[in-house]
């Protein structure tokens, strides 16, 4: 269901990019977000659940990054002025390090 509604998000951002301009704040902002998410994801080897205390530490980190960050605002504002919605697509979905960087040309 959610990877459902990203799509839909991507698709609308990708056609909004498409007639030309930059993506608005509120787009930047989940761009942003979730570039977080990916980043603060706990990392366990495959078939192995999250322990409790990792996704909890990682779950506080990710809220201080969103929250309290002086960074989020600058790639918000970066964002807005320096990508496409085509980009703020890629972003949203992205589901990895491996997949978000190639957004960027890696």
């Amino acid at each position: 269901m959610k990877r459902c509604r990203l799509s839909r998000l991507a698709g609308m951002l990708l056609l909004a990019g498409a007639c030309g301009g930059h993506p608005s704040r509120k787009d930047c902002e989940h761009a942003t977000d979730h570039m977080i998410d990916i980043f603060t994801a706990p990392r366990v080897p495959d078939g192995k659940g999250v322990p409790t205390e990792l996704s909890q530490a990682a779950e506080t980190w990710k809220k201080a990054l969103k929250e309290k960050d002086p960074v989020r605002g600058k790639l918000v504002e970066t964002c807005q002025s320096e990508m496409t919605g085509a980009s703020i697509s890629c972003i949203l979905a992205a589901v990895d390090e491996v997949t978000l960087a190639k957004c960027f040309g890696g």
